[in-house]
């Protein structure tokens, strides 16, 4: 029953232990950036707590009065999820490559769900247009424009909590024990790993046939998962049609 496991593993992504990010200031503002506060002595900024970091921005009805928005329990939020150690040393080749492709699949399906019962974190953004968003301060999906708002603290969040999703989906499959882990691999290399890995899995076509077809790795749990979250993709598809 490790998809069971997998799924209760991932706490930080429930919402008793996320921060809220639509507290965070994206309407009918422009925003600076954020800054630590020791950057911040010469400018007449009200700082509106104790925090040590802090979101600048304005009102666009008054571009020259600066407000701060307190983001300290952001950034340690992006510090436990990639607190989540992975030493891939740890699994063959061949397996983990089955699992990573496995886990971004699984991911994409359930960024498609229009109500994610798994978790409470939102994935909706399409993995073809990941690059996009990361790199970008625009993107040609709408929707993801609407969200972020070129705010790279929440891109951050947004990128930190799939890596954790990801690490965790492999080390749970494999019953991975804490102590087992001596060389973790770097947010960077994972990083970078993990988007390799999502821009090889748009050349497939895992909806027409299993994902063991490529990987060569039968996982019948997997598929009976994959099945269950596609089907409830479809049946959320036609609630909505009939309520239109």
């Amino acid at each position: 029953m490790y998809v069971y496991d997998f799924f209760k593993s991932l706490s930080l992504l429930r919402k008793e232990k996320m921060p809220d990010i639509n507290e965070i200031p994206n309407e009918e503002v422009f925003i600076f950036g954020s800054y630590p506060i020791e950057e911040l002595d010469n400018y007449p900024i009200e700082l509106s707590s104790q925090n040590k970091n802090y979101l600048i921005y304005c009102k666009l009805d008054n571009i020259i009065d600066l407000k701060s928005f307190p983001i300290d329990k952001y950034l340690d939020y992006i510090k436990r999820l990639d607190s989540e150690n992975i030493d891939l040393n740890l699994y063959e080749p061949i397996m983990l490559e089955s699992t990573l492709m496995e886990a971004i699949l699984l991911l994409d399906l359930i960024s498609s769900l229009e109500e994610n019962p798994f978790f409470d974190a939102v994935f909706n953004i399409p993995l073809s247009y990941l690059d996009e968003f990361l790199d970008s301060h625009t993107c040609e999906y709408i929707e993801v424009n609407e969200r972020f708002m070129g705010i790279e603290l929440i891109k951050d969040i947004y990128f930190s909590q799939i890596l954790y999703f990801i690490k965790k989906y492999v080390k749970v499959k494999f019953c991975t024990k804490q102590e087992e882990i001596v060389n973790p691999i770097s947010y960077e290399e994972f990083s970078s790993l993990i988007r390799i890995k999502i821009n090889e899995y748009q050349k497939l076509d895992p909806f027409k046939a299993p994902i063991s077809t490529y990987t060569g790795i039968e996982n019948v749990e997997y598929d009976n998962l994959i099945y269950q979250v596609e089907l409830l993709g479809e049946r959320q598809l036609d609630k909505r049609r009939k309520l239109s």
